[in-house]
């Protein structure tokens, strides 16, 4: 199309109309053709590139055009020399010499980023493959901390263009090597750790969670899992994106499913971050505390009842509303006196009327006919006259 405009052949209206058909973005092709112009500079480039030993190290003018040399074959729809100049870059990057497996490293990630953003798949996956390959051999610390960057960067892209099925790979390639308890130095580790904190950043894990819609997805169950053993390096994303203001905009389906996500991840996590979580619940901001209480609701586990008294005397009325529900719908079994034990605890505390009728309530459905009279007897005295009353009454009306 460009040459059929610069040989005059087509008016630049007609041009504009052939780009809105071909559905190619006008401003990208300009601009790949620009700095990398296909004739004759691009495929002599090319040929000379596909043709170079495995010994060769590639020069940085080399490495700078792979980015423009890439788009302006994806835009002529040129898939073999695509291939092609793969093919060579992952030759170059099993030889012997580190500078060779450092500068086609460099190159692999130039191509990775393009074939990502114009979504070309089937070959970035190819590629992922083979660099998860390489990173696990790979004893050259410089030449290690290339590929994990290419492949930070493939997983940041993959988030964002909310492809979890792909994801899967480079994400489980990085979480290996940040878990490995390989001959190598701590060093490489300490590198795999970075990597996964600086590609699943907070807004990332926001869009993450919100893609995994379904536990029936294939992917569902080993994202989680992978997630779940990268605690120290997710962690803190995880919180924020659980916390995050602007979800009162969202779709409220939408909320369900990351707070869901949250809860799954935390509970295979364990403890300590279930702990990070309940730390939350005494939080002064209304919001964060009140998204730490769905977490939990979530979690739905009678065992962390007292992780969730900070929430049941939040100064918010609202988080303490949300944190009786949540104790309403705990597993009853075996803990329901434990339930009622923690409510006749906060009932004389509680000065919002309409807290204190729901307090009532709950305690009034959890208590047993046999535990009725250790209710009367605490909170006899206690709280108001009226309440007190209503109390009894319910009891006394349970089957």
């Amino acid at each position: 199309i460009l040459q059929a405009q610069n040989q005059k052949k087509a008016t630049p209206s007609e041009t504009q109309n052939l780009f809105k058909k071909a559905g190619v973005d006008r401003e990208a092709a300009e601009k790949a053709m620009a700095e990398a112009p296909p004739e004759p500079f691009f495929d002599e480039m090319a040929k000379k590139f596909i043709s170079g030993g495995k010994a060769d190290v590639l020069g940085n003018k080399v490495i700078t055009n792979l980015r423009p040399l890439t788009e302006a074959l994806i835009i002529k729809g040129d898939r073999k020399t695509i291939e092609d100049l793969v093919k060579s870059l992952l030759a170059k990057l099993a030889s012997e010499s580190p500078s060779v497996r450092l500068s086609a490293a460099e190159g692999l990630g130039k191509m990775l980023n393009v074939l990502l953003e114009k979504e070309i798949f089937d070959i970035s996956a190819g590629v992922i493959t083979e660099m998860a390959r390489c990173l696990k051999a790979e004893e050259n610390i410089k030449v290690y901390a290339e590929i994990l960057k290419d492949m930070e960067d493939a997983v940041s892209t993959l988030i964002q263009k909310q492809r979890p099925s792909l994801l899967t790979s480079p994400l489980l390639a990085l979480k290996e090597e940040a878990v490995s308890e390989s001959r190598r130095s701590g060093e490489f580790k300490r590198h795999a750790k970075a990597s996964i904190s600086r590609a699943i950043t907070p807004e990332n894990m926001n869009i993450l969670l919100l893609s995994l819609k379904s536990k029936t997805e294939k992917d569902y169950a080993v994202m989680i899992d992978i997630l779940s053993q990268l605690e120290e390096e997710v962690i803190v994303s995880l919180i924020d994106a659980m916390c995050r203001k602007g979800d009162m905009k969202m779709d409220p389906f939408d909320i369900y499913i990351k707070k869901h996500n949250v809860a799954a991840i935390i509970k295979k996590m364990g403890e300590g971050a279930i702990v990070k979580v309940k730390e939350l619940l005494s939080d002064k901001r209304p919001h964060v505390a009140g998204c730490a209480v769905e977490v939990f609701g979530y979690i739905n586990e009678t065992k962390y009842l007292p992780y969730l008294e900070p929430a049941v005397l939040n100064p918010n009325k609202e988080v303490r509303k949300a944190a009786l529900e949540v104790i309403r719908k705990l597993p009853s079994g075996g803990g329901g006196d434990d339930i009622v034990k923690l409510l006749v605890r906060i009932l004389p505390g509680e000065k919002e009327p309409s807290v204190s009728s729901k307090i009532i309530d709950l305690i009034c459905e959890l208590a047993s006919k046999l535990f009725a009279p250790y209710v009367k007897n605490e909170l006899k005295g206690k709280i108001r006259l009226d309440d007190y009353d209503k109390l009894v009454a319910k009891l006394a009306a349970k089957k």
